[in-house]
Parts: C-alpha cells; structure tokens; sequence
C-alpha cells in the first residue's frame, strides 16, 4: 500500500539553502521537493539533543562547515564499523571450520595437557637436616 501525502507545506528558504537543495536534486537526479521532504524526514527522527548540536554548528559561519563534515564523518565512520561487525557475525555463522590434525604444532598439542604446578605452589616441603 503506498503512502499518502499529506498537505503540502510551503517554505522559504535563504539563497545559499535553496541554492543547496537546487545542487542536491541535480546531482542526485531528484526533484528539489523530494530533496527538502527527505531532509525534513531525517532531521525530524533525531534525538533533539542532536538536532540542537547540528544546528549550532551550522550557524557558525566560520567554523560550521568544518565542523558538520566532522560530524558527517564519524557517522559514517560507526555506521561503517557496525555494517563491518554485522557482515563478520554473518560470514562467521555461515562457516564450520574442522580442525586438521595435521595443521597442529607442538604450542597445540602441548596446551591440551594439563597444566604442571607453577615453582612454589607446590605442595611438596624438602626440610634440610642440619
């Protein structure tokens, strides 16, 4: 069942937002209204406390810009990081690795003895006789 559209709203936008958003649809071949409606629906599922961090870095005119491809790039850096530990939990389930005797060597064969009493923690006590 596809969406229904609500009211459309109307806007104004700055010269460098509406320049943004004409720059966006072009490049992304999309309509500037689907641009703007998908920016309103991202921005509106985040917490408000990042919203606020967002917005004050992008008024800052001196240091905003530098500071929002930061942000950018440790979003894409975790979201990167969990798709990484997401794809290794996959691969992981989906092989059964069987042990080949002959790939042991003698660090393997060795730890699957049992463990000998560490100097000192002996039980053993040798008294000399004087």
């Amino acid at each position: 069942m596809t969406a229904v559209r609500e009211k459309a709203f109307s806007t104004s936008l700055t010269g460098d937002v509406a320049m943004r958003v004409k720059m966006i649809a072009h490049r992304e071949n999309r309509s500037q209204a689907n641009v703007i409606e998908s920016a309103v629906k991202a921005f509106t599922l985040l917490p408000k406390e990042v919203r606020d961090v967002l917005l004050d870095a992008s008024s800052d005119a001196d240091k905003g810009r530098k500071r929002l491809a930061e942000i950018g790039r440790r979003i894409l850096y975790q979201d990167a990081v969990q798709r990484f530990g997401e794809a290794i939990e996959k691969a992981a389930s989906q092989m059964k690795i069987e042990a080949d005797p002959e790939d042991y060597d003698d660090a393997v064969i060795t730890e699957s003895y049992p463990r000998r009493p560490r100097f000192g923690s002996s039980s053993i006590s040798i008294s000399s006789s004087d």
